[in-house]
């Protein structure tokens, strides 16, 4: 809810949250999810990211791609 008020406040700015404090992978796709479909227009991983094996975070970089593509709101 917090989320889809700063999206409405922010009229048509884009709005794009960042990741926080390192969590787990579903974490990061449930963040993912709820920013996206709150309204956001995208999100800023870190630490959720680079402090991962070079494989690890390829994989959490597909499945965040995959998410983002799955919740993005078209505008017309």
């Amino acid at each position: 809810e917090a989320i889809r008020q700063c999206v409405e406040s922010a009229g048509r700015a884009l709005v794009v949250l960042s990741g926080g404090s390192k969590v787990d992978d579903e974490t990061v796709l449930q963040h993912t999810r709820e920013i996206m479909q709150a309204g956001g227009s995208g999100v800023i991983f870190g630490r959720n990211v680079w402090q991962r094996e070079w494989s690890e975070a390829n994989a959490i970089i597909e499945q965040i791609k995959e998410t983002l593509l799955a919740n993005v709101r078209r505008t017309p």
